[in-house]
């Protein structure tokens, strides 16, 4: 399941207005610059509207230094009015040929497709590699052709709010820890209320999920190189 090709113009629709209002001088966005993230278990826009997100990728640099990759990335992430981002984390990851894998298991993460390859605008410019030839396992392996360090992020709101369960985040700045009911399918504990100016670090590994509040949520994500593709979903349902 995915959300139909019919109502993906109307939530970018969406999304660009909540962007022009919380960035009114940042220029209008292009609709085929907004992604979006439907994680595979909405078909219509009120399902999506309920769980969901919109990202703009300002710039997704890496580059593989002694096989490792290094980088960094810079985002806008949008949610609507109590739209919710689905608990997960983003733990190392290492790519190794099918062959090398016996007793391993394969696909790691559910219905991987490969890894992409971005350009640094953050567009896509193919699979690097495919999962034809190749099998992602989490953690770092000897024997493997390519790691890919867990993503550290750091978010700040621009514009509304709402509500982060993060056990391991590391607050910044204008975060209140709030009692607050724990949606289905996360398990982190600790719930951080976000306003305009709030500041959060999460670590690689760390778990989180967010809910958006009435009017909505836009956010920066500034990160280390970002491979959204190797996400680690708590709910088994997600496809990334």
């Amino acid at each position: 399941m995915g959300l139909k090709s019919k109502y993906v113009l109307e939530a970018r629709k969406e999304y660009k207005e909540l962007y022009s209002k919380a960035l009114p001088y940042a220029g209008e966005p292009g609709l085929d610059d907004i992604e979006i993230a439907d994680f595979g278990l909405s078909s219509d826009i009120s399902g999506f509207r309920e769980i969901g997100l919109g990202i703009m990728t300002i710039v997704n640099y890496s580059r593989d230094v002694n096989g490792i990759t290094i980088g960094h990335t810079g985002k806008v992430l949008m949610s609507l009015p109590g739209q919710f981002m689905p608990e997960h984390k983003h733990s190392d990851v290492s790519v190794l040929e099918i062959c090398e894998c016996e007793g391993l298991v394969r696909d790691s993460v559910k219905e991987f497709k490969g890894i992409k390859n971005y350009d640094y605008d953050g567009s896509e410019k193919g699979i690097k590699f495919s999962d034809e030839d190749y099998a992602i396992v989490f953690g770092k392996k000897e024997d493997s052709v390519h790691y890919i360090e867990g993503k550290s992020e750091t978010f700040k709101m621009i514009f509304g709010g709402g509500i982060l369960w993060s056990d391991d985040a590391v607050v910044l700045r204008n975060c209140t820890d709030v009692d607050a009911k724990i949606p289905e399918h996360v398990t982190s504990k600790r719930a951080l209320q976000l306003k305009e100016g709030s500041e959060v670090l999460l670590p690689k590994g760390t778990k989180h999920a967010f809910l958006a509040g009435g009017l909505g949520a836009v956010f920066f994500e500034f990160s280390t190189p970002s491979i959204d593709e190797a996400d680690v979903f708590t709910d088994l349902r997600v496809i990334r």
